[in-house]
């Protein structure tokens, strides 16, 4: 009698399954420190520069933040606020 609850087993080796499994986030990591800079840019601009009105400033920081949290969460593996997306 076969277990019908065995998950099937695939034919490669060992080694094999591990390359196919690895993928480097080394870009992602780049991106996210690209795209995080030119954010404290952008925000030290507000200070410097001419202000922009109080709703374009809070639309920025939430979208960039949750951006950035969830490309930060990508890259490095990490989960915050909610697990459930897996992303954030």
């Amino acid at each position: 009698m076969t277990n019908i609850y065995k998950g099937p087993e695939a034919g490669i080796e060992k080694e094999e399954a591990e390359k196919l499994h690895f993928r480097s986030k080394v870009g992602w990591k780049v991106f996210f420190f690209v795209i995080l800079i030119l954010e404290l840019f952008s925000i030290a601009y507000w200070f410097f520069g001419h202000p922009p009105s109080l709703f374009k400033i809070v639309g920025e920081l939430i979208v960039y933040t949750l951006s950035l949290l969830g490309i930060f969460g990508f890259a490095f593996n990490k989960k915050y606020l909610l697990g459930s997306f897996g992303f954030i």
